[in-house]
């Protein structure tokens, strides 16, 4: 009978098969990472057309590191796929599960994937084996949730087979894009279990392996991260809105607050939160605490914050509109950007899809433009984007910049204005133009996070 000390050997020698759970923007790479390092790797997924792209060599994150390692994997047979986790849990010796953790409609953690998917490997699981969660999960959710789970195989968690947290660290589009540089936590439910699975990732990546005390340690810290981020940006948000009002532009603050080598990091204000962790794992964390009894009274504030910046952008943009003798009904408008981030094609809870949804409540007409995401899609409707910036915009009475997109930087605004409607209003929600290079490409301007163009020359 296999056990999980044997496991220790037969790392170092690569003859573990490891098995990964979900095929996104987080199993994919991670696969891909195993696959390279030398690992037997099946890596496996409910989405058929993502089976077939992979089965082809194609990629479909649009990343380098899996566009390019991708067919020479799958061709050499390093990498297999797999549409059913009953089959990949009972052939390989660690199971890595990378599936989505969302939020339902009252945004309360929804766990089903994760269960789901841990009730199928419970059928299969066997003495001997590993399995890994990177989903990201409230404190205490491996110990609480997907332990008693697995021990209905009558197997014994840290005994019979290992189990241990290891949050995902993924930033599509980034400085620290590629899952082999970005330093990996591992938490497991015994110290035997944390020492197996750091020396697992240990052979695959380039940077620190950090070993923590349990899976709940490995659990918050991916909470921390994402919480910190989440309530700064609202932080960002708000200043942003009391400079408008004091007729400062904030990114400049931003730019000289940033020349201070200690204390301060940047954050930026914008249209809200998007991406799949950011705007969820705070709520995850607030959750975990109600259960305690405690409330965190800084998350809820900061979603509020966070949660009002499309309404705030539009009544500035209403504003201007009406001092012009203009209305947003019945108007064109065009959006540049649909990805929730620069230089990524990922859509997951992106501004643009509540931005869109509003726009349309106010009896706008919508187009879009985005180099990298070719639609929006939501259970009643859709945006696709057109294939030229000028078919987009054409005749547009309002441009609004959503992402800052790279490509986005060799737009020629003086061109631009030819092709929009005389005198259009840009609306810049990211502090991506400058208000005078936008007037004098003969456009309107609102930036978020900085006073209307009067009011700047009037103080200047």
């Amino acid at each position: 009978m296999a056990s999980l000390k044997d496991l220790k050997t037969r790392i170092a020698s690569r003859a573990v098969k490891v098995g990964i759970i979900g095929a996104g923007y987080v199993g994919l790479p991670l696969a891909c990472a195993f696959s390279e390092a030398g690992f037997h790797t099946i890596v496996c997924d409910s989405d058929k057309d993502k089976i077939l792209s992979i089965r082809d060599g194609r990629s479909y994150l649009g990343d380098e590191y899996t566009t390019r390692l991708l067919p020479s994997l799958v061709a050499s047979g390093r990498l297999d796929v797999d549409d059913n986790v009953a089959h990949l849990a009972a052939v390989v010796d660690f199971e890595i599960i990378t599936v989505p953790t969302p939020l339902d409609d009252r945004k309360q953690p929804d766990l089903s994937y994760l269960v789901k998917v841990t009730e199928t490997i419970a059928k299969e699981l066997r003495s001997g084996q590993f399995v890994i969660v990177e989903s990201s999960i409230y404190p205490g959710t491996t110990d609480e949730v997907v332990k008693p789970i697995l021990e209905r195989s009558g197997l014994i968690a840290g005994t019979d087979f290992g189990l241990a947290h290891s949050p995902e660290r993924v930033n599509p589009g980034g400085s620290y894009s590629n899952t082999k540089s970005i330093a990996k936590v591992v938490g497991g439910i015994t110290p035997l279990c944390t020492e197996i699975a750091a020396e697992l990732y240990a052979g695959v990546l380039q940077a620190q392996v950090v070993p923590v005390s349990d899976a709940r340690t490995a659990e918050a810290t991916k909470m921390l991260e994402n919480t910190y981020r989440y309530v700064n940006i609202a932080l960002a948000n708000e200043l942003a809105i009391l400079h408008e009002k004091l007729g400062i532009d904030f990114f400049e603050v931003i730019a000289a607050a940033s020349t201070k080598p200690f204390g301060f990091q940047a954050f930026y204000p914008g249209p809200g939160v998007g991406g799949h962790c950011i705007p969820k794992d705070p709520h995850y964390l607030s959750y975990k605490a109600r259960q305690v009894g405690q409330s965190l009274k800084l998350i809820q504030l900061s979603a509020e914050i966070n949660d009002m910046m499309i309404n705030h952008i539009l009544v500035r943009l209403t504003t201007r509109l009406k001092a012009r003798g203009e209305e947003l009904r019945g108007s064109k408008v065009a959006i540049l950007g649909l990805a929730f981030k620069q230089d990524v094609g990922d859509t997951r809870n992106s501004p643009s899809i509540r931005m869109s949804e509003r726009l349309m409540e106010l009896g706008a007409e919508i187009s879009a433009y985005d180099p990298f995401a070719r639609e929006i899609r939501t259970e009643k409707w859709g945006l696709v984007s057109a294939q030229t910036l000028e078919s987009a915009a054409g005749n547009a009475h309002v441009i609004v910049l959503l992402t800052p997109h790279t490509a986005f930087r060799k737009i020629d605004l003086m061109k631009l204005s030819q092709t929009v409607h005389h005198g259009a209003t840009i609306v810049d929600t990211r502090g991506f133009w400058s208000p005078s290079e936008c007037v004098s490409a003969g456009f309107d301007y609102v930036g978020l996070g900085r006073p209307d163009c009067d009011l700047a020359q009037r103080t200047t």
